[in-house]
């Protein structure tokens, strides 16, 4: 937790696994939309308070040890 944020991502597949590497501090109820290509996309929507966090694609790795990848978007 970095204040109020999880700033470690969770994935549930038939149980909750957290991410160890941090990623940016995504506001609560952050917009995310899974792509075609496995992806996640931030459309840099949210609940509350921008914590600063452009549109972004998100790659995830393949182990929850390694960090998950950020691309920011442009011209949206």
């Amino acid at each position: 937790m970095n204040g109020n944020l999880a700033i470690n991502p969770e994935i549930y597949s038939s149980s909750w696994r957290a991410f160890s590497q941090a990623t940016s501090p995504f506001e609560l109820y952050a917009h995310l939309i899974l792509t075609a290509t496995g992806q996640v996309f931030y459309t840099g929507g949210y609940f509350a308070f921008n914590n600063g966090v452009s549109a972004r694609l998100l790659t995830l790795p393949g182990n929850f040890n390694q960090r998950i990848t950020e691309t920011p978007v442009g011209a949206l």
